[in-house]
């Protein structure tokens, strides 16, 4: 991976940017594939869908804007859309600090990673209380089953 990262770094702006903008290029199409799998019925898929293409997209792109930030700031248009960009974020970021949304976003962020929190403290507790018999004889009767086959000499 690090070669690659010196080989993008090394590459003029303008193909830094057609780097920079595939990704994109490719996860726009599974958001609206996403809407789609919701809209049909789908709704599991198209949450999955969706999360992957953001996961994957912000990932991919974040990391080629860190390894090209240089060269693409030297691009005069794409300087001014990503200080437009960052400016708009900011004043959006600034009216929901000082909004009563903020704080109450924030609370019901805080209360659901607690729900999740202790819904996975039970699930680790129910896990450890009842999985390691099974797992374990599982894992007899998979070895049984292999002493067996090996004794009648089959692969």
């Amino acid at each position: 991976m690090r070669r690659t990262e010196i080989w993008i770094a090394e590459l003029p702006p303008y193909c830094i940017l057609a780097f920079f903008l595939v990704p994109m290029a490719i996860i726009e199409p599974l958001k609206i594939l996403a809407l789609y799998f919701i809209g049909t019925g789908h709704i599991m898929s198209g949450i999955a869908t969706l999360v992957f293409a953001k996961v994957v997209g912000v990932g991919i792109a974040e990391r080629l804007f860190a390894i090209g930030r240089e060269k693409l700031l030297s691009i005069a248009w794409f300087r001014w859309c990503f200080g437009t960009a960052v400016s708009v974020k900011d004043i959006v970021h600034g009216w929901l600090e000082r909004s009563g949304i903020w704080g109450v976003v924030r609370r019901w962020a805080a209360r659901v990673r607690l729900v999740l929190a202790e819904a996975r403290a039970r699930l680790v507790l129910l896990w450890r209380e009842r999985s390691p018999g099974r797992f374990a004889a599982a894992l007899r009767r998979q070895r049984l089953g292999r002493a067996r086959t090996d004794a009648a000499g089959e692969p």
